[in-house]
């Protein structure tokens, strides 16, 4: 009688204590923003703005973009080489920059960097 008594207690707390309903009334419920920022091309945001890519390996490369009225260059630093490129043109929402046989195309969160034949795909690195 006290195995069948204390059988049936434990299945009853172990259904009720596994109800999802209650839980806990101290936890405060957080809002969540789901306002999404548009999407802004970083290389088209004006002034002097710097940020981090990264390539396929990992290796990060700090990347500034100085849209203002005098200059629109790009300078990628990684691996201590130092690359300033001038922009050329801008199609398709691509951004073309060019000096001394390096070449980069900046599209959205990419960039696109060739030198000597060697393609280097870079991403945004938030």
């Amino acid at each position: 009688m006290k195995t069948t008594y204390l059988a049936l207690l434990l299945g009853t707390l172990a259904i009720t204590s596994c109800s999802k309903d209650g839980g806990n009334k101290n936890i405060i419920k957080s809002e969540t923003n789901t306002t999404t920022q548009p999407k802004v091309d970083k290389a088209l945001v004006p002034g002097d703005n710097s940020y981090t890519y990264r390539g396929l390996e990992g290796v990060r490369a700090k990347v500034s973009f100085n849209n203002t009225d005098k200059d629109n260059t790009v300078t990628i630093q990684a691996n201590n080489n130092r690359f300033q490129l001038d922009k050329k043109s801008e199609s398709n929402g691509e951004i073309h920059y060019e000096r001394a046989g390096v070449s980069a195309v900046a599209k959205g969160d990419s960039l696109i960097l060739t030198q000597n034949g060697n393609v280097i795909p870079l991403a945004w690195d938030n």
